[in-house]
């Protein structure tokens, strides 16, 4: 008897942004990437619970969660800070990727309040499920991470030409500042 969730059978608690206990906002990628796998570590742990240290596997489940999420505010916040530079196209890509990745958030939470509900028998089928379902969303996540940074524009080095030097200059159709035609004539 397969307990893969059912559409329905337990709702996600809605989405807030918790407070990133392991990899604030400001850490280096690599430092992230350390956590990231960490946590990691401790979901794969949770195979070998007991139905008895079940409150255990739940508490380690609680923190990887509240890590993904962090991971998931963490790609929407630098989405959103990058959407007036992001093509149509790459919008679009965005929006289908952040509703596939709350839809599997969706599944982990169902999956995480079947490990509470669970009996002693379905116990080591539902932690397999819950832990399969973490790292297919930590895959998602990482691969979603991984799109959004393709897909900003590299800056030729002729380019790269601040905001603010480009403001200075005059349009094409204004004199130069010092040039013959700015000097009132007499």
């Amino acid at each position: 008897m397969s307990l893969s969730p059912s559409i329905g059978a337990q709702e996600a608690p809605p989405h807030e942004a918790p407070p990133s206990k392991g990899a604030p906002a400001s850490q280096e990628p690599a430092q992230r990437q350390e956590v990231g796998k960490e946590v990691g570590e401790a979901v794969d742990a949770i195979r070998s619970y007991s139905y008895e240290r079940r409150q255990e596997a739940m508490a380690v489940a609680r923190r990887s969660m509240d890590e993904l999420d962090a991971q998931f505010d963490r790609l929407q916040a630098q989405s959103q800070a990058e959407w007036g530079r992001m093509s149509d196209a790459t919008r679009s890509r965005s929006q289908r990727s952040a509703q596939a990745l709350r839809r599997q958030r969706n599944a982990l939470s169902e999956w995480y309040g079947r490990m509470r509900q669970s009996s002693a028998t379905a116990w080591d089928e539902v932690k397999a499920g819950f832990v399969s379902s973490y790292h297919e969303l930590a895959a998602a996540i990482r691969q979603s991470r991984d799109d959004t940074r393709e897909a900003q524009p590299a800056q030729p080095s002729s380019d790269r030409k601040s905001n603010e030097q480009m403001s200075n200059e005059p349009k094409s159709n204004e004199p130069k500042k010092g040039s013959p035609e700015e000097q009132p004539r007499r």
